[in-house]
């Protein structure tokens, strides 16, 4: 990697990753938990009041098996997508300070990484691959975070797209209500998504040289 904050990304993605699936593991442990609880508590139990025992802690167990890993898959994926702004900004700031152009990235129209991959695009030249696959990947996660900031998860008319895109991406679902529903499988295929794209964005960032001023290459020791 040439570019430091591209390992920076990259270690942000790793925790990011950790901490998901320390999560994860911790609901199914309570659910699993739960469930044999309420089964060993039922077990004498006559037919009708077993069920009974079950319907009024089904709250609870929904919360464990669904509401609450959905909120932590919100989580995760806002995270990542703020990660990758931080990231691409940064770069920006980097190229404005050692060029000394005033004209900054938050001057430009436009908000987040679109606006980024502008600056370079006109600042700097960057010439990004087209098409671009990994670029194409994030801006779709990035919908879905502003569906979930902006909108607590509904998908309104003004979203249409992403129901056809629920299709194509693993663990994500659309629910009959519009709800976004992430599975468990969504989290480690979009992290590996922006870390897709922030390998090829180093790369194509390469030829700026951007580094050499604040990390010059080290000599190999004759």
């Amino acid at each position: 990697m040439y570019n430091p904050l591209t390992r920076d990304f990259a270690r942000k993605l790793v925790r990011l990753e950790r901490f998901a699936e320390l999560v994860e593991k911790t609901f199914v442990a309570h659910a699993e938990a739960l469930d044999t609880e309420l089964t060993s508590r039922g077990e004498n139990f006559p037919e009708e009041e077993r069920q009974e025992l079950f319907e009024h802690y089904a709250e609870d167990y929904v919360e464990l098996s669904d509401e609450l890993p959905t909120l932590l898959r919100y989580s995760v994926l806002t995270a990542a997508d703020s990660a990758l702004e931080v990231y691409m900004d940064g770069t920006c700031e980097v190229y404005r300070e050692l060029h000394k152009i005033r004209l900054g990235v938050n001057d430009l129209r436009g908000t987040g990484v679109k606006r980024a991959r502008e600056f370079l695009t006109k600042m700097a030249g960057v010439e990004f691959p087209n098409p671009c696959p990994t670029w194409t990947a994030v801006l779709r996660l990035h919908d879905l975070r502003n569906c979930i900031v902006h909108a607590d998860g509904y998908v309104d008319i003004s979203r249409e797209h992403l129901i056809g895109l629920s299709k194509s991406t693993l663990g994500l679902r659309i629910t009959a209500s519009r709800t976004i529903t992430l599975d468990q499988q969504f989290s480690s295929g979009a992290l590996q998504a922006y870390e897709d794209f922030g390998r090829e964005f180093d790369l194509v960032c390469k030829p700026l040289d951007l580094w050499e001023s604040v990390f010059p290459t080290e000599e190999p020791n004759e």
